[in-house]
Parts: C-alpha cells; structure tokens; sequence
C-alpha cells in the first residue's frame, strides 16, 4: 500500500484548523457563569468573511444566541446546533 504525504494545501488547512482550535480554546466560557459574548463575536467575525448573514437573539439575558443564515434555495433546512459555554475543568476530578 502506497502512503500518498499531504498536499500543501492539505498542511495549510491543518494548521488553520489548528490555529482556529487554539483560539477558540482561549476563550474562558466555563458555566458559570457561561459568558459566550466574546467567542460568538469571534465567530461571526469569520462567518460574516464567508459572505454569510447573521443574528443576534437573545432570549435569556446575557446569553446570545449567535444564527447564520446560509443563503439558497432548497426543499430541505438544515439547522446546526450546538453551544459554546463549557463545563469547569478539575484536573483532580
């Protein structure tokens, strides 16, 4: 079996998704208190550089809900939901 070794474009991704990752890391969203504020900003930054659209809701004070809008016409939605507070770490846990 031959091992084929990544392209450079391949190796550029990688190391922007590593970057992505350590930044992304930076940001301290344990709950509590669960700030997200800084990280969806973050986030939209980038979104927005896609050419995407975004809102802000915020159903519960002080707790953004950050939604992009991926323009298209389609018979399905699709809908992509996660969070971005954390749980504390304890290492001795």
């Amino acid at each position: 079996m031959t091992q084929s070794h990544p392209s450079y474009a391949d190796i550029a991704r990688r190391e922007r998704l590593a970057e992505s990752t350590l930044d992304l890391l930076a940001f301290d969203t344990q709950n509590p208190p669960g700030e997200t504020t800084q990280l969806l900003a973050w986030l939209e930054d980038r979104i927005l550089n896609w050419g995407v659209d975004t809102e802000w809701i915020e159903s519960v004070d002080g707790k953004p809900n950050l939604v992009a809008i991926v323009p298209g016409d389609s018979e399905w939605t699709l809908l992509y939901e996660g969070h971005v507070d954390t749980a504390p770490y304890e290492r001795e846990a």
